[in-house]
């Protein structure tokens, strides 16, 4: 349990410095340390809460949250969180979503971690894509136990839908949206929460990473490295997952 805080704690805290969560790395972390999968979604869903409301705070104070040009996400992915989170799954299905998903994760951190950030003109996202777009997202990641800020933010660099930090701003509100919702499907459809007892130390090592998170955006981190090493990670404990389904199937 030591060494799984002190992990948590390291993630929250390098990922505060960016605008996530972490949610993908928990579980990361969560799966290698053998935690069983009914718990994998809560336990996230809450980290990730933790870590991006004192992020959104600290954006919303200075400015860089747009509100109404993150209405069109918002609007559609946290209802769909909610059923995401909601809908009960065949456990192989969900580690094979789960297991896709990180992989999923990995490797855009891994190529953001060896490409250079795009440049050029903000563009506006039609409505109808950034709900299409919330949507899909929300949903996903209501199933799975994450904020949706892995997915959101490369496409919203992709689309040069503004600058880095707006969209790591933007990223801390979704991330915050949607965990809110998909958590609370979680606990409706939970009768047991006697593991939330064991899992507080987890919950103090991201308040206390995520605070100090903040802090490390004054200095020049080696984020490529962060990201490489992190990707490595993610990477790993899906193959883990793969093969685990794998001889569940067969």
């Amino acid at each position: 349990m030591i060494i799984l805080w002190v992990a948590f704690l390291i993630v929250a805290l390098l990922y505060s410095s960016i605008g996530f969560g972490g949610g993908s790395s928990y579980i990361a972390l969560m799966v290698l340390s053998g935690v069983s999968m009914q718990t994998l979604p809560v336990i996230a869903l809450i980290c990730n809460i933790i870590v991006v409301t004192g992020g959104c705070f600290h954006y919303y104070r200075s400015g860089q949250i747009e509100f109404r040009r993150a209405l069109p996400f918002l609007l559609t992915s946290v209802p769909m969180a909610y059923i995401g989170g909601w809908l009960r799954t065949d456990e192989l299905f969900f580690q094979l979503l789960l297991a896709l998903c990180l992989l999923f994760s990995g490797v855009v951190l891994l190529k953001n971690s060896t490409t250079s950030t795009l440049s050029g003109p903000v563009r506006f996202m039609p409505l109808w894509a950034a709900s299409s777009v919330g949507a899909c997202i929300g949903f996903i990641s209501g199933m799975v136990g994450i904020g949706g800020g892995i997915f959101l933010s490369p496409l919203l660099h992709l689309c040069r839908w503004g600058v880095a930090r707006q969209i790591a701003a933007m990223s801390s509100l979704f991330i915050l949206a949607n965990s809110l919702s998909g958590l609370s499907a979680h606990l409706i459809k939970r009768q047991d929460f006697s593991f939330l007892a064991d899992s507080w130390p987890l919950f103090v090592a991201v308040l206390v990473g995520g605070q100090f998170g903040s802090m490390l955006s004054a200095y020049k981190l080696p984020q490529r490295i962060i990201m490489a090493v992190t990707s490595v990670l993610i990477l790993y404990a899906s193959m883990q997952l793969l093969n685990t389904v794998y001889r569940n199937s067969v």
